[in-house]
């Protein structure tokens, strides 16, 4: 039986640097991203290698992400880049990609992606933008109970013409002091 993950290239070091520059929601996703991998490189019959993976395989595999299932929904086109890039991630943290190119950037991968992409017709669905400069200095307050993510001053944009995502900013129950909007922080 060939092994799912060959990490004999793989150093303890850069392992632990790997894991510990990854914030917890990093680790979180290349976690599921890589289970989901493992569990669709098992279920091949022949079992089919997943690190180093081959080209094919990762067609294969996102062809079988974007048509679903009865139990799974088909997987957007954002999600796809996203496995591809946690895949490739885990090559290189286990050694590859140094010396060869990794299999993630195979054309036939990108060209996949893009079929997919094309396929669907469909644009990713990106956030409107929460104007906080001047819309505020006309007395505009911003959205009720709706405040910038983490509440540091430091992080709150201080600019007359300042804008953000209204994905980046989270509702709450606790109020947040915003520094004044001439600059002061």
């Amino acid at each position: 039986m060939p092994r799912l993950v060959d990490a004999r290239a793989a150093r303890p070091l850069a392992l632990e640097a790997a894991v510990a520059a990854m914030a917890p929601a990093t680790k979180a996703a290349i976690t599921a991203d890589l289970r989901c991998f493992l569990a669709w490189c098992k279920s091949r019959r022949p079992v089919v290698t997943a690190v180093p993976a081959d080209p094919e395989s990762l067609v294969h595999y996102l062809h079988w992400l974007a048509k679903g299932s009865e139990i799974r929904a088909p997987a957007k086109p954002a999600t796809l880049a996203r496995r591809i890039a946690s895949i490739a991630r885990i090559h290189r943290i286990l050694g590859f990609g140094e010396k060869e190119p990794l299999p993630t950037q195979a054309g036939m991968v990108r060209d996949t992606l893009k079929a997919i992409r094309r396929k669907r017709r469909e644009r990713q669905r990106q956030a409107a933008p929460l104007r906080f400069g001047e819309a505020m200095a006309e007395g505009q307050a911003p959205p009720e109970g709706v405040t910038i993510r983490g509440c540091s001053p430091r992080a709150v944009p201080t600019s007359r013409a300042s804008a953000m995502r209204r994905s980046s900013a989270l509702p709450t129950t606790q109020a947040c002091e915003f520094p004044s909007w001439s600059g002061q922080r």
